[in-house]
């Protein structure tokens, strides 16, 4: 399944792979956001990457920011019909409540390759010392 790029930062870039039923754990392509209006719920750091990746693959977002390591209840879910996207992160904490029509966006990250070839040389001079 290829993936789509996100957010490009200065140290990595980060991928949205796929989203992921909370509870089937079927797994959904990227394009089911195209021209969805959905909930984005997340209870992290910065809240706000998260909001703008949803709407760089092209949902209409309602968003839902909590403080990190929140610690949800009920009332903090929507409850109407549309669909609900949070991050994996959020997920582990959302499964308790049996929630329907939520997902959690799959990410993977890419270092640059000027990072990669940095650590590769920085091993092997360590290493070679080492012996």
């Amino acid at each position: 399944m290829p993936s789509v790029s996100g957010t490009n930062t200065d140290n990595f870039v980060i991928e949205a792979k796929e989203l992921i039923d909370i509870n089937s754990k079927n797994s959904f392509p990227i394009s089911w956001l195209q021209s969805k209006e959905i909930h984005a719920l997340a209870g992290i750091g910065n809240p706000q990457r998260f909001f703008s990746l949803l709407q760089k693959l092209g949902a209409s977002t309602i968003d839902h920011a909590f403080p990190d390591h929140h610690e949800f209840k009920m009332t903090d879910i929507p409850n109407d019909k549309k669909s609900l996207i949070v991050t994996e992160k959020d997920a582990v904490k959302l499964e308790k409540f049996d929630l329907q029509d939520c997902f959690y966006l799959k990410i993977g990250t890419e270092l640059p390759q000027k990072f990669l070839s940095h650590f590769d040389n920085f091993l092997t001079t360590y290493t070679q010392n080492k012996r």
